[in-house]
């Protein structure tokens, strides 16, 4: 679970690096970074039917995501406002319409995944890194796999499941993708 997080840790701060022509020095700017996924990974009402990440420039912190309550949409911001180094925060986090249709969709598409012995090391982690966001039916993984094969197989075990429902994958893999996260980062935009 370290392992993850200080990966994350280390993608989500070479991204920031990369387009962040910010005054800030390189240490503060990480640890910085290190703090808010701290934050967020660490709500108590975050599951993996939710997805939070954020943009950050010059100590403001734009919060950007899906979540199925309004309590977690709240929480994500008091627990950002709360890093130090924060200079501002703006909560673009969108709320999940309530649909027994979507619940019982996620609880499908959940159950394609982490049901799968592929998964069993994602299955384990108290928030799994694969994020299932489903909204009037369409269904979108968001989060970070190992690699392209762990990413294709997601995609495949859902597309099982959907009976004509949609599918969007935003998934990262961290042994491939990584010269792509520019781009992948401007999808949510």
């Amino acid at each position: 679970m370290k392992r993850v997080c200080l990966l994350l840790c280390a993608v989500s701060s070479w991204w920031i690096l990369l387009t962040n022509a910010s005054a800030q020095s390189v240490p503060s700017l990480m640890q910085l970074t290190q703090r808010l996924e701290r934050a967020l990974v660490n709500l108590p009402g975050y599951t993996v039917f939710d997805y939070v990440t954020f943009r950050l420039v010059d100590g403001r912190v734009l919060l950007v995501g899906d979540v199925l309550h309004p309590q977690v949409k709240q929480e994500a911001e008091q627990a950002v406002r709360s890093v130090p180094g924060v200079t501002a925060v703006e909560n673009d986090i969108q709320i999940l319409p309530p649909s027994s249709a979507d619940d019982a969709l996620r609880k499908k598409v959940y159950n394609s995944i982490y049901n799968d012995p592929q998964f069993s090391s994602y299955a384990i982690q108290l928030v799994p890194r694969i994020h299932i966001i489903v909204k009037q039916g369409q269904v979108t993984l968001e989060g970070v796999v190992n690699n392209s094969f762990d990413r294709f197989m997601a995609e495949t075990a859902v597309r099982n499941v959907l009976e004509g429902s949609t599918l969007e994958d935003h998934l990262l893999a961290l042994s491939g993708d990584i010269e792509q996260l520019p781009q992948l980062s401007m999808r949510s935009q």
